[in-house]
């Protein structure tokens, strides 16, 4: 059985869907305010690397970045538009809906530790 990582191409899908993401959360007035100060292009690479992980690529350590990679204090109003983001984001780079759902699921067993 093929992961969705091996289904959608790998590691350039994978970056063209998270900088997509990234760029779509920055254009949010209610999100956008959580970017600033933050290095956004060392969020964009731990998360290709984490969703590299997340959909059955390769694993990477977390512990590499250190403490460069902020945590969001994201409330649950927010995490349920970036969600939103994110699904929608899938969508525009032709995820079935199956796999979305699944996709979604793995993120949201992350909030605890990523957000």
């Amino acid at each position: 059985m093929n992961t969705l990582y091996e289904k959608y191409g790998g590691e350039p899908t994978i970056k063209t869907v998270v900088n997509d993401f990234y760029a779509r959360l920055q254009k949010s007035p209610t999100l956008k305010p959580f970017f600033e100060g933050v290095k956004v292009n060392e969020l964009i690479d731990f998360q290709i690397n984490l969703f590299t992980q997340l959909m059955g690529g390769p694993k990477f350590d977390p512990s590499k970045y250190g403490t460069s990679i902020p945590r969001l204090p994201i409330k649950d109003e927010n995490f349920l538009e970036v969600a939103e983001v994110l699904e929608d984001t899938l969508i525009s780079a032709n995820i079935e809906s199956d796999d979305i759902e699944s996709i979604l699921a793995l993120v949201a067993s992350t909030r605890s530790t990523h957000g």
